[in-house]
């Protein structure tokens, strides 16, 4: 594996995303593509590096040379997530064939949530104690729902500025999303233009945090 493809890897997995599928699924790239960037069969261009930078919000010049640019005066490699922190992702995506406590999830959605049409499954990265929630408890969602006001919603918000989204956990009231940072007191603006709302959170179980995927 070259330097770039472990670099890429890397970041990757301090991002919160436990595969290379779960990170192409949750950018939109092409699973095949991205995989082969990360395993070293395909060559990378500088443009798709910086895309890639910015979306597990390292240094380019880090991703791509390994080492930081003048530019920016923070990290040269990304750092390990910090418990509870804004380091670590609210959420990060997890394989419905994946397992928790020896259940299957795509299993427990059937038995929790059976009025969802299009499963998803993510692992929370924090307390939520407006939302009962505690870090390493698993969200069943809706990919496809159809959305009401005072629904539990997770919403990718996009920051233009570097490029790059966030999955916040949220309630839609619109036009505003409450609490999504866990905050019950502070809203914004729900912005069509930056914001996407990518399913709606059915149900929710606990789990071992150590178990096995």
């Amino acid at each position: 594996m070259s330097d770039v493809a472990q670099r890429l890897r890397s970041a990757r997995q301090q991002a919160g995303f436990e595969t290379a599928a779960a990170a192409a699924q949750r950018f939109g790239w092409k699973t095949p593509t991205y995989t082969a960037h990360e395993n070293a069969s395909r060559g990378i261009k500088p443009t798709t590096l910086r895309e890639y930078a910015a979306a597990f919000r390292v240094d380019a010049a880090w991703l791509q040379f390994g080492q930081r640019s003048q530019s920016r005066d923070r990290i040269e490699e990304p750092q390990a997530p910090a418990h509870g922190g804004f380091a670590e992702p609210m959420v990060s995506p997890l394989s419905p064939s994946a397992h928790r406590d020896g259940v299957k999830l795509s299993e427990a959605a059937r038995q929790l949530a059976p009025n969802a049409r299009t499963p998803g499954f993510y692992r929370l990265g924090r307390d939520r104690a407006d939302l009962l929630m505690k870090r390493h408890d698993i969200l069943i969602i809706d990919m496809k729902p159809s959305i009401r006001s005072g629904d539990v919603i997770l919403a990718d918000i996009v920051d233009t500025e570097i490029g790059a989204a966030e999955t916040v956990l949220a309630i839609y009231a619109p036009p505003l999303l409450i609490s999504p940072n866990g905050d019950p007191t502070e809203t914004i603006i729900f912005d069509r233009d930056t914001m996407s709302i990518m399913g709606r959170v059915e149900a929710s179980f606990r789990t071992n945090p150590t178990s096995s995927s």
